[in-house]
């Protein structure tokens, strides 16, 4: 399991980029914690998409 954690998320390209980074060494599963969700323009559909579980 890979557990990331960040300050802030506006757009969550970076969590989608890195979940699939994650997944692709292994991780069976990926979740994300946040302090700040901003969650600008696309951001929910994008971590929607991404491998986040």
């Amino acid at each position: 399991m890979a557990i990331l954690v960040d300050d802030m998320a506006d757009k969550g390209g970076t969590f989608a980029k890195t979940t699939t980074t994650a997944k692709e060494g292994g991780a069976r599963e990926v979740m994300a914690v946040v302090t700040h969700g901003i969650l600008n323009g696309d951001a929910i559909n994008m971590l929607q998409e991404s491998c986040l579980s």
